[in-house]
């Protein structure tokens, strides 16, 4: 009986040393594969738990494993250590902001006073402040880039452009918002040393997109040019027809 319960506690130990030793092919396999396939991937490196960090803190330090490797690592990492965080900022209800709210317009009033003066006083008027024709998304920048620097996501940021997982809000129903979403989660990572990590996964979508047909690859393009990032510059050269081409949204003139 001793020796039955002995071994069933084993079991546990077992699959979890599996699971461990497991990780390494798996990430192998999560940086060769994008959306719904990586997300899988991703998914079952995370569910493994704490366990896994002390192999995935040694793996996103291993200089033998490329950079696309090593980058998953971190991800995992940070998805094990801050899930909830992860979750609270896609929750966020950004529909609350102001943007998002009517804004009241005011009537100047003056009043005449006994001793001729005259005194002036704002007051609402009862109608609403236009929202702009471009959508009330193009006034958060300053409310978006600094709530997410401030969360310190900055392997889930970079994950979004990188493997376009789709992981954007979920409280909000502005498709603009959603479209503009990972453009914040790059800005947010503006100056950081995990920049790096972020110019590395545009270029590689670059690379691995000829024609620059994703709908964000100019965009991409862009921002890369701008960064002014020498590691880059091969990569933009190779893409300059491409972006061309797109740019003037006229493939038809170039047949």
């Amino acid at each position: 009986m001793k020796t039955m319960i002995f071994l069933l506690c084993l079991v546990p130990v077992c699959v979890m040393a599996g699971e461990l030793s497991g990780i390494s092919d798996m990430l192998v396999l999560a940086a060769s594969v994008d959306t719904d396939g990586y997300i899988e991937v991703r998914k079952a490196i995370a569910d493994i738990g704490a366990p896994a960090l002390p192999v995935l803190g040694r793996e996103a330090e291993n200089m033998e494993r490329p950079w696309q490797q090593r980058l998953v690592a971190r991800i995992c990492y940070e998805r094990i250590m801050r899930g909830a965080d992860i979750q609270d900022l896609r929750k966020e209800d950004w529909s609350s902001y102001p943007p998002y709210q009517p804004r009241q317009m005011g009537v100047l009033v003056l009043t005449e006073m006994p001793d001729g003066t005259r005194s002036a006083e704002m007051r609402p008027s009862g109608a609403s402040v236009g929202i702009p024709r471009s959508g009330p998304s193009y006034l958060m920048d300053a409310h978006v880039i600094p709530h997410c620097q401030k969360m310190a996501l900055w392997y889930y940021f970079i994950e979004l452009t990188w493997k376009q997982t789709g992981e954007g809000p979920l409280n909000i129903d502005d498709p603009k918002f959603i479209e503009r979403w990972p453009t914040w989660c790059r800005m947010a990572l503006s100056g950081r040393p995990e920049e790096v990590y972020l110019f590395l996964t545009m270029t590689d979508r670059l690379e691995k997109d000829e024609l620059l047909e994703a709908a964000d690859a100019t965009q991409l393009y862009r921002e890369l040019l701008n960064a002014q990032w020498p590691e880059a510059v091969p990569v933009l050269v190779r893409r300059y027809d491409a972006y061309n081409k797109r740019k003037v949204r006229g493939p038809e003139v170039f047949p």
